[in-house]
Parts: C-alpha cells; structure tokens; sequence
C-alpha cells in the first residue's frame, strides 16, 4: 500500500503583507463611478415618472382642505339629500377618505374643485368637528383641463355616475358650459 502525503494547514502571510492587502481598493474606481452614474440615471428616470404622473393627474396627493376652492366651477347640484350626507360623514369618520375628489391647480398653492364637492363639503364639517388634525387634507388628482366645457363635462361625468342628476341640473350646466365655450 502507497504512504499517503499528510495535508498541512499554510503558514499565515508575513503581517506586512496582510496589511498591504487590506488597503487595497476592493474595485476598481471606475465600478464607484459607473455605480454613481446609475444610481443617478434610476433616481433621475422615477423623479420624471412621478412628475409626469402628477402632471398628467395619475397620481393623488394630499391637498389642504383651505387651499380648495368650491366656486371654481358653477356646481351642478342644486340640492343634497341630508340621509346621504350623513352617511358620507359616517364613512368618512370610519374609513377615512377612499375616493379622490378632482381639481384642477389654480397656481400659488390653490385648487379649484372639479368633482367630489360632497366629499370636500363632508371632509370640510368633519375638519372642523375633529380635535385632530385628521381631516384637514382632501386627497385629489389634479387635472388641468385645457378649457372650462372640459372641466363641465369631468364634473357632469363623475356625477352621472354617482347619483342621479335632475333635467334642471343638466340643462343649466350645459348652459354654462356653452355660455363660457
């Protein structure tokens, strides 16, 4: 039978050369300065995304309740039921607000209501009811409509959906509409 060859454990580096190798740059100097340069091109393309996002009226914010105006826009209700406002209330002290209300920014920090004028008006009593600061935000998209029948039609469309408009109450929005095309 052939003698095996006993493994021995290397001898440790002379101290100087461990030392030497520890102050060696881990990479090279151009890794830190491509890393650097991407780390920026990615920060440079989400701070475009989340510009566009607000631009284009994709992205909900957070918007002072005082900085809203409710007469930008002639309103197309003329009366709301108080069971249904109390019921907003309700859901809004509960859950919080669920659905953005639309505005379109008026520039120096204020906003002019397009649609959700019962979720402002309800935020609006509950702000002032609260021992918090809770309800002193709306949460909106921000829409800048080219033209004023534009902005009508964004109003009209999200009543429509939501709840049923009286003839008056259509008849006389699109009379403004056409007043001020």
């Amino acid at each position: 039978m052939a003698k095996r060859k006993r493994l021995t454990v290397a001898p440790l580096a002379e101290p100087e050369a461990t030392n030497a190798m520890r102050d060696a740059p881990a990479r090279a100097p151009i890794a830190d300065v491509s890393r650097d340069a991407a780390t920026q091109a990615a920060f440079d393309e989400v701070r475009a995304e989340l510009a566009s996002a607000r631009s284009g009226g994709r992205m909900v914010v957070a918007i002072p309740l005082h900085a809203v105006t409710v007469d930008h826009l002639v309103r197309d209700r003329q009366c709301v039921d108080q069971d249904e406002m109390d019921s907003l209330t309700d859901s809004l002290r509960a859950r919080g607000q669920q659905t953005p209300v639309e505005v379109q920014d008026l520039g120096d920090g204020h906003f002019g209501l397009i649609s959700g004028w019962r979720r402002l008006i309800a935020l609006r009593m509950l702000s002032a009811e609260a021992e918090d600061d809770r309800f002193d935000h709306v949460l909106a998209l921000i829409r800048n409509h080219e033209s004023v029948p534009e902005a009508y039609v964004a109003m009209v469309e999200e009543n429509e959906m939501r709840s049923d408009l009286s003839f008056y109450e259509r008849a006389r929005i699109a009379v403004e509409a056409a007043r001020l095309d």
